[in-house]
């Protein structure tokens, strides 16, 4: 009898751990890039397909366009949290591209605005909470510098 009680309780542990078993980090790293996609393209719809503006100035038109970029950065760590025990961080940006110069509104209209002069980049932190992602802050950084240093950046010119 002890015996069978002994492997009652063994099964009951196992099988526990079965049903109550966290995912791995590969899932959860999956599952924050699945998240991220879906909520890409849930904004990219909402964009028209020709999404420009026709704009004058100093007597110049220009062509102006603006998208979202479809190519993301992801990374996700661990935290020190029982109830989020994982942090993601997606890196999305939103681009801003002008067309050449032109004479005339109808040459504007028929140019591509090609030459990027813009890029926000938006930071979204989400936390990993009963299975599922919950955004918790969104930075916005709209410059972005090309650097190769810190003193590059920190020193007084």
């Amino acid at each position: 009898m002890k015996k069978l009680l002994i492997l009652t309780l063994m099964l009951l542990v196992a099988l526990s751990n079965v049903v109550y078993a966290q995912p791995s980090e590969a899932e959860v790293v999956a599952s924050f890039k699945q998240y991220v996609g879906d909520e890409l393209s849930k904004a990219i719809s909402t964009y028209p397909i020709y999404n420009y503006q026709i704009r004058k100035s100093d007597g110049k038109w220009y062509k102006f366009s603006e998208n979202l970029d479809r190519n993301f950065t992801i990374d996700v760590r661990k935290s020190d949290s029982l109830t989020a025990p994982y942090i993601g961080i997606a890196e999305i940006s939103r681009v801003f591209k002008r067309g050449e110069n032109c004479s005339t509104k109808e040459l504007a209209e028929e140019s591509n605005a090609s030459d990027v002069y813009d890029i926000f980049k938006y930071s979204f932190i989400g936390v990993y909470r009963d299975n599922e992602w919950v955004v918790t802050k969104v930075e916005y950084h709209n410059y972005v510098e090309e650097i190769t240093s810190i003193y590059d950046r920190l020193k007084n010119d």
